[in-house]
């Protein structure tokens, strides 16, 4: 179990983590369902229901990722920023329903494959930035984008 010092510092670590011109704002699960995908060919599908699936994982992460280049499994927010200290908004049954870090699992994936999703914002919209190592900084080939979509909704 990770301790509340260590996930803060994660947590951190991985709103910043898109700096490739993009600042970290927080995303709803409506503006997240849907198709994501970079120009490295990986792609992920968001569902409501919080089911996740993906193809190329592996070109978009180190070649020493002990993670599936194909991904099913699962999405949760993981954190949000509110400014002010306030109260993040959460579901009906206490979880996060909006966030800046959103945290991907995969039965069968393995020990070593941890994936988190930054997200950020600019002029072209939202952007999901992948992060496997919370101290690197996000590059072009980590960068996915809504397919088919220009901006994504966002609680503000």
């Amino acid at each position: 179990m990770m301790s509340t010092a260590a996930l803060a510092v994660l947590l951190a670590v991985a709103s910043t983590a898109c700096d490739d011109g993009i600042d970290s704002a927080p995303i709803g699960a409506e503006g997240l369902t849907g198709e994501w995908a970079n120009e490295a060919g990986t792609r992920f599908a968001f569902r409501a229901d919080g089911s996740v699936a993906g193809t190329g994982l592996r070109g978009s992460l180190p070649r020493s990722t002990a993670c599936p280049d194909s991904w099913s499994g699962a999405w949760a927010f993981l954190g949000i920023e509110v400014p002010g200290g306030g109260v993040p908004p959460e579901n009906p049954d206490g979880s996060l329903a909006a966030g800046d870090t959103i945290d991907l699992t995969a039965p069968g994936a393995g020990a070593g494959c941890s994936v988190l999703l930054g997200v950020g914002r600019d002029e072209a919209g939202f952007a999901l930035c992948l992060i496997e190592d919370p101290g690197r900084s996000c590059t072009g080939r980590e960068l996915l984008r809504a397919a088919g979509r220009t901006e994504a909704e966002s609680p503000r």
